[in-house]
């Protein structure tokens, strides 16, 4: 495609070994051709991955988010079901949505989808019933069975509320991260802002507020009571003595704030992991040095580690006079340095004057920088999803050149909306000017006057 890859600056994969391989990956292969190249693997599929990972390792969350699988694949896959689920709502005058597909690969959709079974909990209770009189086929009697025994549990009930507190938080990250504007750095601070969120959840008075919740719940769905597990024997290598060789559990309550800590704990210790990258440590010195200069704090190991990584993109004299400009203009322009941020940054550098900017030149360029480094690749996962919608079988023999026009167009849709018509109506006049000979009788202002109709059609 004839990009040079010495003027590339970030470059944004998945976590699969094709890519992010350390030997071979993609990655390493750009990195190995221009060290200033550095990877991100994507924030998108990291959120997924740290969601996944806190699932499994929580027994009573991957329990409930199996059989909310297996809840929404019964409906959505079946017409006469879910035409059965829309007139139940309907005749209880439901103001609920229906219920949302459960899909593994869509990446906010997951906390609505537990949310609709719980808003369409009585419904669904009933069309089990009369999917059992209605079905032949013994299969699905079982599934069905299996679904109507596990739904009036307390776990069942408990585990669809813990998991709709997390994925509250982590849905909403993960529409931020499918930005197409969003910076590696814009990025990785709202992944802590949600971290510390989520970490103030953690403690005793958010917990009695969650049980009462579910409590209301559990009453209001006619759930049944929650039970403690039996006891269990203790590991050999603990009996010793008089010690009985039993292990009771503790009281109902304690027990489910256990699950319940442990879940917040598995979330956020997953998403700092994953969103701790080692190129991001080296690109946080881009942040560090601006917000130092701004509090005029010492920043010179910053600037020193930054001139090693990009080398000749800066002037190291020119920016090392320019730095200590951002604490007077910051002043200037009525920002407060204690609080500032990097999005401050962005917007106090967009508001400088011509000369201005021109006496901070290569602080401009590095804060460029930040702005480059991509945070996730959900633009091209949605263009793998628009082949499918553009190349239909009634274009079946669409040629490869004529496809990426129509790729391109629907994948920048919001930049092709705002083309004027006239212009480019124009401009195919203009070449049907060079070639007016191939339209024999009909002249070049003719068509001008047709393509000028149309396009005054068009835009009213």
């Amino acid at each position: 495609m004839n990009l040079r890859i010495t003027d590339a600056r970030g470059q944004c994969y998945d976590g699969a070994s094709v890519m992010a391989g350390s030997k071979s990956g993609v990655a390493s292969q750009f990195k190995a051709l221009n060290p200033k190249c550095l990877y991100t693997h994507c924030y998108g599929h990291a959120l997924n991955l740290s969601f996944g990972d806190s699932v499994n390792s929580v027994d009573c969350l991957k329990a409930t988010l199996e059989m909310v699988r297996e809840i929404c694949k019964l409906i959505k896959k079946s017409p006469k079901r879910n035409t059965k689920l829309d007139e139940m709502r309907k005749a209880n005058k439901k103001d609920s949505k229906g219920i949302h597909a459960f899909c593994p690969t869509r990446w906010t959709v997951r906390g609505e989808a537990i949310q609709s079974i719980l808003s369409n909990y009585e419904e669904l209770m009933d069309l089990c019933e009369w999917s059992l009189s209605n079905v032949k086929d013994s299969e699905m009697k079982a599934r069905i069975r299996g679904v109507q025994a596990v739904m009036p549990t307390f776990d069942f009930l408990f585990g669809c509320e813990l998991g709709i507190i997390i994925l509250k938080q982590t849905d909403n990250l993960s529409r931020a991260l499918q930005n197409n504007e969003i910076s590696a750095a814009q990025g990785n601070a709202l992944a802590l802002d949600v971290v510390s969120t989520m970490a103030k959840d953690r403690s005793d008075a958010s917990f009695d507020l969650f049980w009462e919740r579910v409590s209301k719940g559990k009453e209001k769905l006619h759930v049944e009571d929650p039970k403690l597990p039996g006891k269990r024997k203790l590991p050999a290598r603990l009996e010793e003595g008089n010690v009985e060789s039993y292990y009771y559990p503790p009281t109902l309550r304690s027990q489910y704030q256990k699950i319940y800590f442990e879940a917040l704990d598995c979330i956020t210790r997953s998403i700092t992991r994953r969103f701790d990258q080692p190129d991001f440590k080296k690109y946080i010195n881009l942040q560090e040095i601006f917000l130092k200069a701004i509090k005029q704090q010492p920043w010179e190991k910053e600037l020193d580690e930054i001139c090693t990584i990009y080398g000749d993109d800066f002037d190291h004299y020119s920016l090392e006079a320019q730095l200590p400009l951002l604490h007077p203009t910051a002043k200037a322009l009525e920002y407060n340095p204690d609080k500032f941020t990097i999005n401050d940054l962005i917007e106090m550098l967009k508001r400088l004057e011509p000369s201005r900017m021109l006496a901070m030149n290569e602080v401009v360029k590095l804060a460029k920088l930040l702005l480059v480094m991509p945070a996730t690749n959900a633009v091209s996962e949605r263009s793998f999803s628009a082949l499918k919608r553009i190349k239909s079988y009634l274009r079946a023999t669409t040629t490869d050149k004529r496809l990426n026009h129509l790729m391109l167009l629907h994948v920048q849709k919001e930049r092709v909306d705002q083309l004027s018509m006239i212009d480019i109506a124009n401009d195919f006049v203009s070449r049907v000017e060079c070639r007016k000979q191939i339209f024999g009788d009909f002249t070049v202002s003719d068509l001008k006057t047709k393509v000028s109709l149309e396009s005054k059609a068009t835009q009213t």
